[in-house]
């Protein structure tokens, strides 16, 4: 999975799990991951390798975030 592919899951996820939210904040908490979807892919991806696992999971990412909230 790429990095595109991970974060348009995640992030299409993450709306699912707060359509209860107004839009508006749920784009601005969103914009507010740029940094972090990365940060998460890349040790995902690193994870995976080392242990031979896909450990790279964009549900677990937006649940994990959505709990956040």
């Amino acid at each position: 999975m790429t990095f595109e592919e991970f974060k348009k899951e995640a992030f299409s996820r993450l709306r699912e799990l707060l359509k209860a939210h107004p839009d508006n904040e749920v784009d601005e908490y969103i914009e507010s991951l740029a940094e972090d979807v990365e940060k998460f892919y890349n040790e995902a991806k690193e994870l995976s390798e080392l242990l031979g696992t896909n450990q790279i999971s964009p549900s677990g990412y937006a649940y994990g975030r959505m709990m956040m909230f």
